[in-house]
């Protein structure tokens, strides 16, 4: 750690969270919300909007020559202003929420550390492994975890009319960049294949790749979506959905314009093989 940075007490790092997310203030910017109250907001919730808007200018001057404790318990690492963030995404001791609440209302928080065990406790039928076929209907929405060497991912799949959106989220630090998917249909006289090349796979952020948002049913002040729900998909796979040719649509929908195929089969075929961009 540079002499340049004062380290500061966690006690006193304490006293200072933002009113959203809860977390210290160790990201920029910092705003006042109410001098009354004494109410902050973090540069990780920037994107909550609020009536009363101060930036807090003489907090991050000084700010700049301190070492900020990680927000998550456990982890003892001190971190210099702007270094914060980067640090929180891959920290082995971050924290998050149960992806699925509005299938199983699962409350449950824990440690990335401990997603696998949580899922194969809690959630065995989301487990899924590397070359597995999976089983999707295209009336329902999916999420699955899945490990690959040390490296654990959130796969989400869900489906609408004209297109089928299939994310791979790392959760924490991974060496694999882009993943490979086949959607095959199994029919006697009507079976085909679709890849998906070269996907890029995303950090998993729960503020963004929040289910409850795509739902319309978030509470969550702190997630972006929340209240803007035609937006989320920009960030959660523009670059990797598959979108029907019309002609095709109408081949596999019924008279009630419900898609034939009452099953796809999803195969996230070898990590190690098909996961391109290996560092």
């Amino acid at each position: 750690m540079s002499e340049t940075f004062c380290s500061l007490p966690d006690d006193i790092a304490e006293k200072y969270k933002c009113c959203f997310c809860g977390l210290l203030l160790s990201v920029p910017p910092i705003t006042l919300m109410s001098i009354k109250n004494e109410t902050f907001r973090c540069g990780r919730c920037v994107s909550v909007k609020v009536n009363v808007n101060i930036r807090m200018s003489v907090y991050e001057n000084v700010a700049q020559f301190l070492a900020f404790p990680c927000s998550y318990a456990g982890c003892k690492m001190k971190l210099p202003w702007g270094k914060v963030l980067g640090h929180e995404t891959n920290c082995p001791h971050r924290t998050i929420k149960c992806p699925l609440p509005y299938y199983y209302k699962c409350s449950s928080v824990f440690s990335v550390q401990d997603v696998r065990n949580h899922f194969n406790d809690k959630h065995k039928f989301s487990v899924k492994t590397v070359g597995e076929v999976w089983h999707a209907n295209v009336n329902s929405d999916y999420v699955y975890f899945m490990k690959a060497d040390e490296d654990q991912f959130f796969v989400y799949i869900r489906h609408q009319m004209r297109k089928i959106q299939v994310d791979v989220l790392a959760i924490g630090h991974t060496r694999y960049k882009k993943f490979r998917v086949s959607l095959s249909s199994f029919e006697e006289h009507d079976r085909f294949t679709t890849v998906f090349k070269e996907c890029p796979i995303v950090p998993y952020d729960e503020r963004v790749h929040c289910l409850s948002c795509l739902k319309r049913g978030c509470n969550e002040l702190h997630h972006p979506f929340a209240k803007q729900y035609n937006h989320i998909f920009v960030y959660m796979g523009g670059n990797f959905v598959l979108n029907f040719k019309p002609e095709l649509a109408r081949l596999l929908k019924d008279a009630n314009g419900v898609l034939r195929y009452v099953g796809y089969f999803y195969h996230v075929e070898d990590l190690q093989n098909y996961l391109l961009g290996t560092l």
